[in-house]
């Protein structure tokens, strides 16, 4: 693909050891605290669009116009909504919302003994189409989406290296 495809990739995939990251953390909740380690190249954004935290890869060149990111968003939830719940009124919404949707898989699965259930799907957003994956997990009354971003072209280069910084999350003791 581009030139620096390679080294980028190389960078992920070693990510991240105590020289090539930076912990990130939401410093005024609205939920539980947590954590998750960042690359040190990647640009770090607060609040924007409704997120909580948004990470953004760096750019692979000067004709990139996209780039791969991962992105937190955490909302207060009713006391009655499970972590099931709070996945399928996501899912519905974004059905609502992004005409193109189309689901390609779900699993449930632990990061860090906290219970997530991961959603891969695919959407149009102009003239690319995205895939991405998200994962959610609740907490204390508080609902986290945390989302990889992804150009489908780019999806079989970046989603193991962004899965694996999304492992890295995890809720403060």
């Amino acid at each position: 693909m581009k030139s620096y495809s390679f080294i980028i990739m190389f960078t992920l995939f070693v990510a991240c050891n105590d020289k090539d990251c930076r912990t990130i953390d939401n410093q005024k909740p609205k939920g539980p605290d947590y954590t998750m380690d960042i690359p040190l190249n990647w640009d770090i954004k607060r609040n924007i669009m409704g997120c909580d935290k948004f990470a953004l890869t760096p750019l692979d060149d000067t004709s990139d116009n996209f780039r791969e990111n991962i992105n937190v968003v955490i909302e207060n939830l009713p006391p009655e909504i499970n972590l099931d719940a709070f996945y399928e009124a996501n899912k519905h919404s974004m059905k609502q919302m992004q005409k193109s949707f189309r689901l390609i898989s779900v699993e449930h699965l632990a990061i860090n003994n906290e219970k997530f259930i991961k959603m891969t799907y695919k959407m149009n957003m102009g003239s690319q189409t995205m895939k991405n994956n998200v994962f959610f997990t609740i907490k204390n009354g508080s609902g986290y989406s945390i989302t990889a971003s992804m150009l489908e072209g780019s999806y079989n280069q970046y989603h193991e290296s962004l899965d694996q910084i999304i492992r890295t999350f995890q809720f403060k003791k």
